[in-house]
């Protein structure tokens, strides 16, 4: 009987983590939208614990089996103008689903241009609610971070 519950378990959390299959909707705003009009100050809603401000938009939304890529910036404000600021160390991104206790398959972020990133290998293994953890990291220490969350469907 122990086996044959234990096979189930095994074969209901394999398929639990399949393929997602989620609604295609908007997750972020494009980078062209973020910017402010003439006259308008530049905000700073998602800041890493230093206080420096990131802002991310998807460059390609992962979808069913392709993985999907995003660009993020960090950066200052200073009289309501951001400027670019690179991060101290080595940039990171890790998708953490918290309800589910798990991650994704590991991201790959390389720096473009100062304070600019560009995260690929994004996939979500299955819809729900994720955090995006957005890290400042020297080796494997992590020294800053930011958290934003999104919800597949």
């Amino acid at each position: 009987m122990f086996g044959k519950v234990l096979t189930a378990v095994l074969l209901i959390s394999c398929v639990a983590c399949a393929k997602p299959r989620w609604a295609q909707t908007p997750l972020a705003t494009p980078p062209d939208a973020q910017k402010p009009e003439p006259g308008q100050t530049a905000s700073c809603e998602l800041k890493f614990k230093s206080g420096l401000c990131l802002d991310w938009a998807w460059e390609k939304q992962p979808v069913d089996s392709e993985f999907g890529s995003l660009v993020f910036k960090t950066y200052t404000l200073e009289n309501g103008e951001a400027i670019p600021q690179d991060l101290s160390g080595t940039a990171a991104l890790v998708l953490w689903m918290p309800s589910m206790g798990h991650g994704s398959s590991p991201t790959t972020v390389t720096r473009i241009d100062a304070g600019t990133y560009r995260a690929t290998r994004v996939y979500f293994v299955m819809p729900g609610a994720w955090d995006l953890h957005f890290q400042n990291k020297d080796g494997a220490k992590v020294i800053d971070e930011a958290v934003d969350s999104l919800i597949l469907e």
